[in-house]
């Protein structure tokens, strides 16, 4: 990282939708800043959950993702998903056909 290369392998899509990240029997809301085939960069609006933290993404109503924490920054974390493919594919598409439906 020190030497400003990107790791990332996808691109990464800025949605800034409002959503639930579950961790450690707790829903937290917060805002997806930006989301990819690998992770999203999350906004937090309460505590914020430690490194290696497995957690869910509720974006309701276009689904949910199982990931880890792999950064923490401010009130910004970094997640990496672990869920299947086809689970994060959907949805990605779901947020790209319908982003502009009401979140709860």
């Amino acid at each position: 990282m020190g030497d400003g290369k990107e790791l990332r392998v996808h691109n990464r899509q800025e949605i800034g939708k409002s959503a639930h990240l579950c961790f450690n029997d707790e829903i937290n809301n917060v805002e997806v800043e930006d989301i990819s085939m690998g992770g999203a960069k999350i906004k937090m609006h309460g505590a914020t959950p430690e490194l290696k933290t497995a957690v869910t993404l509720e974006m309701a109503p276009f689904g949910d993702v199982r990931g880890l924490v792999a950064w923490s920054r401010r009130n910004s974390i970094g997640l990496k998903f672990d869920d299947s493919n086809e689970s994060i594919g959907e949805l990605l598409y779901a947020l790209a056909s319908y982003g502009n439906a009401p979140t709860y």
